[in-house]
């Protein structure tokens, strides 16, 4: 059989798959034989009933299994060969697994800037964004917040710098209150003026009233005196 150096295997100098031998020299297996790595005797090379390695399935042609599934390499050869990867091999909270099941080690990552996932994550979109916890002039995600910047404050959970403002009042801002203020005193003044007018009109309203009733009476008294 032909050899080829260990180099090619492992640390541990042992062949590579569809490979056996040892003492630094590896033999390729059979035609329609396959094997995995580390083999050291011919009879490790199965015949192969795929040529498809671990998570795919086919003959010639592999295809990945669904996601969440593997398969055993050399034996899948349709869909229904695939199955579930053990559960316990799963990513905490906070990351999801991010490696295709073409191998099923699984492999975690941590879910982007801002975001979290609960245990168990199987895929990206598990991740979701992070609710503020923060209180009026922070920000931030979580527990993890941040002040805003001197004469800057902000509603409670907040989650960006942009949602910090200012407490200071803008010149603007104090020559609008003036204004208004100046207007309302001046609503004020005229109301005011406006009451006391119709008061002074009234008081002479009713003045003119009483002396006409007066004159009127004493004018009745007068008269019936020439009568008597």
């Amino acid at each position: 059989s032909s050899g080829i150096n260990a180099e090619y295997g492992s640390e541990s100098n042992s062949c590579p798959m569809n490979f056996y031998g040892v003492n630094e020299s590896c033999s390729l297996c059979p035609p329609g034989t396959l094997s995995e790595s580390g083999a050291v005797k011919v009879e490790e090379c199965a015949t192969a009933q795929s040529t498809c390695n671990r998570g795919s399935w086919g003959t010639d042609m592999c295809e990945l299994c669904p996601w969440g599934e593997t398969s055993d390499r050399m034996k899948a050869v349709k869909p229904q060969d695939c199955y579930s990867y053990p559960k316990n091999k799963t990513c905490p909270s906070g990351q999801y697994i991010s490696t295709a099941c073409a191998t099923c080690h699984v492999t975690c990552t941590d879910c982007p800037a801002n975001h979290s996932s609960r245990s168990g994550a199987a895929k990206l979109e598990d991740c979701q964004e992070m609710a503020s916890n923060c209180t009026e002039g922070s920000y931030g995600y979580g527990n993890n917040c941040t002040l805003c910047p001197d004469n800057q404050t902000s509603p409670p959970k907040s989650k960006s710098r942009d949602q910090c403002v200012s407490t200071k009042i803008s010149p603007q801002v104090v020559f609008v209150i003036a204004v208004t203020c100046v207007m309302i005193l001046l609503g004020l003044i005229m109301v005011g003026t406006f009451v006391r007018f119709k008061l002074k009109q009234r008081r002479q309203s009713d003045g003119i009233r009483a002396m006409f009733n007066t004159s009127r009476n004493e004018a009745l008294i007068v008269k019936n005196e020439f009568a008597d």
